[in-house]
């Protein structure tokens, strides 16, 4: 299997957000599903999605905005896809070589996660072949 970066993450279902702090070590996990490829046949298409986590190190300025409002009580919750992860050069008092701004953007176009962080690492488990871009919970081994 390929190697990820952040920059390989679109479509991304979030299953779950989890915060790691001990002793000057703060950590946000992101649960989330990754579509790797598209398999296209003549009479329909399937997509390798494998479980994953996002883990960014040295968080700092953690903003977490998720509106789902406004259908007037009348559209379900899809949940939360990421649809593009951006990363730019921001000074900072950590003591890292290097330190940024990250910006999450989700799929509604009003939801996003912005946070300060070092470096975001992924760790991608075995695809799974499925009729959609995310994972149900029985799939995500």
């Amino acid at each position: 299997m390929k190697n990820f970066s952040y920059s390989d993450i679109h479509d991304a279902l979030i299953h779950g957000i989890s915060f790691k702090v001990e002793d000057w070590v703060s950590e946000l996990h992101l649960d989330i599903d990754v579509p790797i490829s598209t398999i296209e046949s003549a009479h329909r298409c399937r997509f390798l999605v494998a479980k994953a986590n996002l883990r960014f190190e040295n968080v700092t300025d953690l903003v977490v905005h998720v509106d789902w409002g406004g259908s007037g009580y009348s559209q379900a919750v899809s949940g939360p896809f990421v649809v593009e992860i951006s990363r730019e050069p921001v000074e900072s008092m950590i003591r890292t070589p290097q330190y940024y701004k990250w910006m999450l953007r989700m799929a509604d176009q009003k939801s996003f996660i912005s946070l300060g962080a070092s470096q975001a690492n992924l760790v991608v488990g075995e695809p799974v072949e499925v009729d959609r871009q995310y994972l149900f919970a029985n799939e995500r081994i």
